[in-house]
Order: structure tokens, then sequence, then C-alpha cells
């Protein structure tokens, strides 16, 4: 495929109008109508620009094969995201531009701490909340809730200051400081004096 034909299938990817795209690289839509076409080509300075906001290689816009190491997903703060916009917090661990998938990879113990109440979360690393879990949480990690859990959640290991109501999941232990009314499965759980 050419330059033009390229950009049109990236834009169509996104689901953007050729207006849309022309506003994102501030140019007219009839600028990239022209690319599409190939009646024109982009300027050379707009090649990265439109890389960046595609999130391919300069290389994939024309047609090439982009090194497997340049293609791996980068973002930054203006980028969309691999994920749908609702509610849910995401925390996320970053090494350079490139989301790291486990917490392992960032070369050191990383805990994120949530204050106050908080509905659904997921996280790779190990996670605290100074408050209640009104929704779930999935962590390949360790959670420590310094409330009560009221949904649903996944961790190596949970502990719990106050009650359990909803279905929790642990490879490990669950450690709990009052009562469990949900499901619960771990090798182990503790109810704290």
């Amino acid at each position: 495929m050419s330059i033009g034909k390229n950009i049109a299938h990236f834009r169509k990817e996104k689901g953007w109008t050729q207006s849309e795209l022309g506003d994102k690289l501030g140019v007219s839509n009839q600028a990239v109508s022209k690319w599409e076409s190939e009646m024109t080509m982009p300027d050379i300075m707009l090649l990265p620009q439109l890389a960046d906001v595609f999130g391919c290689c300069i290389d994939e816009l024309f047609s090439r094969t982009a090194n497997k190491e340049k293609s791996e997903a980068y973002y930054d703060s203006s980028a969309e995201f691999p994920w749908p916009d609702d509610t849910m917090i995401r925390c996320v661990i970053f090494k350079g531009r490139k989301i790291l998938q486990t917490a392992e990879d960032s070369s050191g113990d990383v805990t994120f701490k949530l204050v106050g109440n908080t509905g659904e979360v997921t996280c790779m690393s190990d996670v605290v909340i100074e408050g209640n879990v009104t929704g779930g949480c999935v962590t390949k990690g360790n959670l420590c809730v310094n409330g009560n859990i009221t949904g649903e959640c996944v961790a190596e290991n949970i502990e719990v200051n106050e009650w359990i109501l909803g279905a929790c999941t642990a490879s490990g232990n669950i450690i709990v400081g009052g009562d469990i009314t949900g499901d619960c499965c771990a090798d182990q759980i503790i109810y704290k004096e």
C-alpha cells in the first residue's frame, strides 16, 4: 500500500474523520483528503507527528515492516491508551515511554497507595487502599485495604482491616479483621484478633 492508503487505513482504524486527523496535525481536512487520494504527499516534517498520532513507526506509514523493538506500544501523556475510557483506576508503570507489563520489569519494589474509597482498581504491583473498596480490585501483587471490601478482589495476598462482603481470591493468604460474608478462596484465611 502507498502512504496515502496507509494514512486512510490508520485514520479509519482510529475512527477519526479527515477533519479530526487534520485538527490533530494542524492541517486542513482538504490536505488529509489529498494525501489519501494520492494527489499530494504530507510534508516530510509531518511524518514523525503522523506516526505519533497513529501510534506506529514511520516505516509503517510506508508499508515497511517495523523493527520488533520499535513496534512495541509506547505512549505519552497525550496519547490514547489501549483501554476503555471508564471509571476504573489503572495503576501503570512506565520505563521511559514504555508501559511495563509487570512490576518486576521496573527493577524495584513498587506499591501504589490510594487514599479514600475507591471503585474498581487494576494494577500490576502491590496496592494499598486507605479506605473501602466498593468495586473490584485485581492486582498481580499484594492488596492491603484499611477498610472493607464489598466487591470482588484478586491478588497474591489480601489483608483487610475490616470485613469482606464480596468474593476474594488470593494465591496466598487472606487476612481479615472482621467478618467474611462472601466467597473467599485462599491457601489460608486468617482472622485478626
